[in-house]
């Protein structure tokens, strides 16, 4: 601010208006520019990465996606014989896949008014969460309205 102070100063002295003006344009807009560039850049790059990490999430919930044939195979074309149970939001269904892994299918509400991507988002969080007591989510299965979580 001082600079500047006494260039406006200079300029008024000396009576040398065009000279003095291009040198205080340039003092002030040039570092004014680059730090706006160098905020623009930054914003980019974040915004870069972060849309990096929610694409790597989507293809690891796609890669855990079941076909919803293979799993209506599986459980019977879901039979009341193997129905295990029903929960608040849908029924429980024990199956075994093709390669002789038992599974567990958990057929949701088509009552739940939940989108593709939100339904995606809590497979991804249920697939991060692992502890001993709970049972470990091997994927899901989105076809049409039916929503599928697939458990071992």
């Amino acid at each position: 601010m001082l600079y500047i102070y006494i260039l406006i100063n200079l300029m008024l002295y000396t009576g040398k208006r065009s000279n003095i003006s291009r040198i205080v344009l340039i003092t002030t807009e040039v570092p004014t520019v680059i730090v706006l560039l160098i905020i623009l850049i930054w914003f980019f790059v974040r915004r870069a990465r972060k849309e990096k990490v929610e694409n790597d999430e989507i293809i690891s919930a796609e890669s855990s996606q079941f076909n919803f044939s293979s799993i209506t195979v599986a459980t019977n074309n879901f039979s009341n014989g193997n129905k295990l149970g029903r929960e608040g939001f849908g029924d429980v269904y024990k199956g075994v896949l093709s390669n002789g892994q038992e599974i567990a299918v958990k057929r949701l509400s088509k009552k739940t008014y939940q989108g593709e991507p939100e339904f995606k988002n809590e497979v991804l969080l249920l697939a991060k969460l692992q502890h001993r007591n709970l049972i470990r989510l091997l994927g899901f299965c989105l076809k049409g309205e039916e929503r599928l979580l697939i458990y071992k």
